[in-house]
């Protein structure tokens, strides 16, 4: 089901692809022209990333120690303020706590 799905969307581009080549001819260097800057712009970002990530691995980022992410900063940040609640809810409960006890204890 798949391949007959990609089958019929390569068979619609290469239908599309044919009628811009016969509506006008005249505008095929033009789009050559886009066709190939576009294949040299990707190489040109496929050969960087393939070069960034062999400089990352010399560095060591890529072979057990990683730089933490936006995520693992937020959830940190997250996971802080939550305990900082939670002690300062301990704090004033105790604070509650001893200030009956020095009621009860005075009455």
């Amino acid at each position: 089901m798949v391949f007959e799905m990609f089958k019929r969307m390569n068979d619609n581009l290469r239908r599309r692809i044919r009628r811009a080549i016969l509506a006008e001819p005249d505008k095929m260097p033009q789009r050559y022209a886009i066709l190939m800057a576009s294949v040299l712009f990707l190489s040109i970002i496929v050969t960087y990333n393939v070069l960034f990530e062999k400089e990352k691995r010399k560095e060591g980022y890529l072979n057990g120690v990683k730089p933490p992410s936006v995520l693992d900063v937020f959830r940190d940040r997250s996971a802080k303020q939550k305990l900082e609640h939670i002690e300062l809810q301990r704090n004033i409960m105790q604070a509650r706590n001893n200030a009956k006890t020095t009621t009860v204890n005075d009455l």
